[in-house]
């Protein structure tokens, strides 16, 4: 048995869900939607249609690498100096608008055996998501989660727009560490990149798992990787069963 007990930490996006579709394909059902939408409105701008949407998701980008994330509201003032026809109101409905296509058709799904993991590892330890978080905000993944029946097995989430802390910051993993009155060292968190999910666990000290595939890690040692959710499953079973 483990002399101290442990807590599991998942990364979201290509760690639990991903989406399906290309790039390509997002961009143009997203656009089709929103011309119906504005259309609707009676307002007929095509280029607010092509570029509302990359606007918006530049600001926040910019907003993290300068170290000062925006508000929604702060991102609906920036993307009216681009467009001044529009009020920052009604700018933000349409905003709110793009971001629950991602709760609905542009939804990004469940990689495989990601709920069988969740299930598993939440019956045997403490069970967090931490989540970077770009135009897609908490509020949607939170959505996500409950939609597919797995939000209850997670004894809490942190999500970058709300906590206003990103990977790889530690924040989130301290807070974990806190929340549950553990060392860092006590929490396996498990990521799809080396950059920021395993970046944030060394800057704490907690155990990193890499998900990649084997021909990823295959240039040189990386610790502890598995090439699949089942893999992870399989790894996480064994250390908090104290195998």
């Amino acid at each position: 048995m483990n002399a101290e007990p442990l807590v599991v930490s998942l990364d979201f996006w290509n760690t639990l869900y991903a989406y399906d579709t290309a790039p390509e394909e997002r961009r143009a059902e997203r656009d089709s939607l929103l011309a119906q939408r504005l259309r609707h409105e009676g307002v007929a701008d095509e280029a607010l249609t092509a570029s509302l949407f990359d606007v918006a998701s530049e600001l926040i980008k910019d907003g993290w690498r300068r170290g000062t994330p925006l508000s929604r509201a702060a991102v609906a003032t920036g993307v009216g100096q681009r467009f001044p026809s529009y009020d920052r109101n009604r700018l933000s409905q349409w905003l709110s608008f793009l971001e629950d296509l991602y709760a609905g058709p542009l939804a990004p799904v469940p990689l495989p055996g990601a709920a069988e993991l969740v299930d598993r590892v939440s019956s045997l330890a403490p069970l967090y998501l931490v989540s970077d978080t770009f135009f897609v905000p908490g509020r949607v993944i939170r959505h996500l989660l409950i939609r597919d029946g797995i939000f209850a097995c997670f004894t809490g989430v942190f999500f970058s727009d709300e906590l206003l802390v990103k990977k790889p910051d530690p924040a989130s993993l301290l807070a974990i560490a806190a929340r549950e009155r553990i060392k860092p060292q006590q929490i396996i968190h498990v990521g799809d990149t080396l950059e920021s999910d395993g970046e944030a666990a060394r800057a704490c000290g907690a155990d990193f798992l890499l998900l990649a595939p084997e021909s990823v890690t295959a240039g040189g040692p990386v610790g502890s990787f598995a090439p699949s959710l089942p893999a992870v499953a399989r790894m996480l079973e064994a250390r908090l069963r104290g195998d």
